[in-house]
């Protein structure tokens, strides 16, 4: 009788430990991740000095299951789960195919390899932290206003939280304030907008890229006229394209408001939604 007490007593230890086990492995939304966009405040350990000016990570966990990521150029992603402290993704994650400066897919590579890596990461309220192997990546929630370093509010945290910030648009607003609708981007199209924290803009209106030097004021964005590549565009994207020239040009009075920026020309408004 005690030899068969000791054996189930082992059975229910080597259960017990095998259940815990198991356990340890959830889902971005256990932890609060699921359906929030992380964009980076600090990189230590990347070779960040040869980036482009304005690169930031971003991080979306697109549900309980999918994480979506960027550092300026394409989109990986794949299936994300938390397991033991570690954030585990496929060591080869999907890619859109952009055709990206060398500089821009060297950053996407090295990306890649530090999220398949199984970083160890931290969530703190607003503040997402990804460590591995000497390197380190301290992430901020899109949503929530930041200042610049030393304090500060109002106009100059607003301006602080446009630059460095990449915008991709999502609406397009005709008419007024109170009466304006608002219309989705057509599938497909891409449009985009960055400002370097060296004054630069660096516009993805619909097909063609422009780059110009822009003043980054409480409520304005002043912009130098932009060169533009003479791609030719037709469809939506075209359409696009026209809307957003039209309104991104001398002085364009803007609104943040968490991760989404609006921009105002008129009766006309752009709303960009922040990807890092």
């Amino acid at each position: 009788m005690k030899l068969l007490l000791g054996v189930l007593f082992a059975l229910a230890t080597l259960t017990a430990c095998g259940t815990g086990s198991a356990g340890d492995s959830s889902g971005p939304g256990d932890d609060g991740l699921a359906g929030r966009t992380f964009v980076s405040a600090d990189v230590v350990g990347a070779p960040t000095r040869a980036w482009l000016p304005g690169s930031r990570v971003s991080l979306s966990f697109d549900s309980d299951t999918r994480l979506s990521a960027s550092v300026g150029c394409n989109t990986m992603s794949g299936p994300v789960r938390l397991d033991g402290g570690l954030l585990a993704l496929p060591e080869s994650l999907a890619m859109t195919e952009m055709g990206c400066e060398p500089a821009l897919l060297a950053q996407d590579q090295w990306l890649t390899t530090f999220l398949s890596s199984r970083p160890r990461y931290e969530i703190t309220g607003d503040r997402l932290v990804l460590t591995r192997a000497g390197t380190s990546i301290t992430l901020v929630d899109a949503a929530t206003p930041r200042t610049p370093p030393g304090g500060g509010s109002g106009g100059e945290g607003t301006a602080q939280r446009v630059v460095g910030t990449g915008w991709r648009l999502e609406g397009i607003i005709a008419g007024s304030d109170e009466t304006g609708a608002v219309s989705s981007i057509p599938a497909g199209v891409r449009s985009t907008l960055r400002i370097t924290p060296n004054g630069w803009l660096r516009l993805d209106p619909g097909c063609n890229e422009a780059r110009a030097q822009v003043a980054v004021r409480d409520d304005t964005l002043t912009v130098e006229p932009l060169p533009l590549t003479r791609m030719g565009c037709l469809g939506s994207a075209g359409d696009v394209e026209r809307v957003v020239l039209g309104v991104v040009q001398r002085d364009v009075a803007y609104q943040l408001d968490g991760a989404s920026l609006t921009l105002r020309r008129g009766a006309t408004g752009l709303v960009y939604r922040a990807v890092g």
